[in-house]
């Protein structure tokens, strides 16, 4: 018997975008995925296509003619309701070959303990805990429905 080798496996980590980063605000900021797709050794992967299975979109990394975008980058732009949970695909309408990311809501507010770790609890706050921040959103003194982006790193 040969041994069959296994495909390359993909990790993914995400985290939202906090004030001051990215044209991120307190009251406003881009409703957006940046994804960056990396080899094991951390160098970046152009040509590698990722699905969101919410609004159905396919990008190819290096797709992104900007200079803050990297050969291993590309985004997903949304709208009002807007967000995404996302996969390495096998090629443009191909399926997942990797799990897919957490739900990231770009319109919703996030959770709040996404925000805290953000920093957008400062912007109700200066300086407030967790447990202050749940409070103020609790009584609807802080982060309604605003623009939120996020980033994604998926590595083989």
């Amino acid at each position: 018997p040969t041994n069959t080798p296994k495909p390359a496996g993909w990790s993914w980590a995400a985290r939202l975008v906090g004030p001051g980063e990215d044209s991120q605000g307190c009251e406003y900021g881009n409703l957006q995925i940046r994804v960056t797709v990396i080899d094991a050794g951390g160098g970046q992967l152009g040509g590698v296509w990722v699905y969101d299975r919410y609004s159905g979109q396919y990008q190819v990394t290096g797709n992104v003619d900007s200079v803050d975008y990297g050969p291993g980058e590309t985004k997903f732009d949304y709208g009002i309701g807007g967000g995404g949970s996302l996969c390495i695909a096998e090629g443009e309408s191909g399926g997942c070959v990797s799990e897919f990311t957490r739900d990231m809501p770009c319109y919703e507010r996030p959770s709040v303990e996404d925000l805290y770790a953000a920093g957008y609890c400062n912007c109700c706050e200066a300086g407030a805990s967790l447990e202050r921040c749940k409070q103020l959103i609790a009584q609807g003194s802080c982060m309604g429905k605003g623009h939120y982006s996020w980033r994604v790193v998926f590595q083989r």
